[in-house]
């Protein structure tokens, strides 16, 4: 089923927001949830649908299980450094350092109610079995090589081709992608190009500063695969992510 969010709801990213009273539709998914019978919750992090979704598990004694998908406390501050960037270098560290600290407290503190949970990353996984005393489990990934392949290759020869795909976001730090264009200018070097895939609140500022970018927004499915394909290198400049542990 699909809740619609309300005037209440305020942007966390361009794409993407959240409803601190979504909780007005807990007698229609407790219905939903009533004749579905499920064995178990998985909720997906502490957001407006975690929460109700943390509230149906209650109210219907249902296990919770939960997975960490998000470094949210790390995203606070990035964000923080961006929002308070007109003050001095310090003094924005110590505000960025100390929601940072706060925003990780109140993530862990969420997940203390689940039976168990679920990490990306080893670390994050004792992290979280550490402090809620619940079991944490890691949570495999890979790539599919068939799909993500040199095969996929469409283009030969022509300017090299830098690549980034994610979200055009803050906290992954793809303004980098514009300083590595001007040092790459500066050096004379004129013959590549810098192909960054994803949408993100971003994306105006790059499309403003990039002069030898392309923005082809979100792609999916086999025009992802050969984006892929046709980069000659990848670049991903993020200081912080979920799946970069091991």
């Amino acid at each position: 089923m699909e809740l619609k969010r309300g005037f209440a709801s305020f942007a966390l990213d361009h794409d993407l927001r959240c409803d601190p009273l979504l909780s007005r539709y807990k007698k229609k998914v407790l219905a939903q949830l009533r004749v579905f019978r499920p064995d178990a919750v998985h909720i997906t992090g502490p957001g407006d649908m975690g929460i109700l979704g943390l509230w149906m598990a209650h109210l219907l004694h249902i296990p919770l299980i939960a997975s960490w998908h998000t470094n949210l406390h790390e995203y606070a501050g990035r964000r923080l450094e961006k929002t308070f960037s007109f003050l001095p270098t310090g003094w924005r560290a110590r505000i960025a350092a100390a929601g940072e600290a706060k925003s990780l407290a109140a993530c862990l503190w969420f997940y203390h109610y689940p039976r168990f949970t679920m990490a990306p990353n080893r670390t994050m996984a004792e992290r979280l079995e550490a402090h809620s005393g619940r079991p944490s489990f890691l949570m495999s990934h890979g790539v599919d090589t068939e799909r993500f392949s040199p095969v996929h290759r469409r283009r030969s020869g022509g300017p090299f081709r830098i690549g980034y795909v994610g979200r055009l976001t803050t906290e992954k730090n793809v303004r980098l992608l514009a300083g590595l264009e001007r040092a790459l200018l500066a050096k004379g070097k004129t013959n590549f190009r810098i192909v960054m895939v994803g949408d993100g609140s971003e994306r105006d500022w790059l499309r403003r500063n990039l002069r030898q970018g392309e923005l082809p927004g979100v792609l999916r499915g086999e025009a992802l695969a050969q984006a892929f394909a046709d980069m000659d290198v990848f670049v991903f400049p993020s200081r912080t992510d979920t799946f970069a542990g091991s």
